[in-house]
């Protein structure tokens, strides 16, 4: 997924949640698509320019963290998990 964030590009499952601010609920990554806006790390708003989906074999692993909510993950986005 390309942002204009900085033009960060973040690599993620698809099941990775973003919290989406125009919805305000959380959006799995595969769900997102071009133009649609998530809360970057900083609770800045940051636009999706494209989203790109490939497959790959990757060990993945949910961080939670006890008492955080939300968890600023690579590329700054605050999600539910870090996978």
């Amino acid at each position: 997924m390309k942002t204009d964030a900085d033009s960060q590009t973040i690599k993620t499952t698809k099941h990775h949640q973003f919290y989406e601010i125009i919805r305000n609920s959380w959006t799995q990554a595969g769900g997102l698509e071009p133009g649609q806006e998530f809360q970057g790390g900083k609770g800045e708003p940051a636009r999706i320019l494209d989203v790109i989906a490939y497959g790959a074999e990757w060990t993945t692993y949910d961080l939670s963290v006890e008492g955080l909510a939300h968890v600023p993950c690579a590329g700054g986005a605050y999600t539910g998990s870090c996978t």
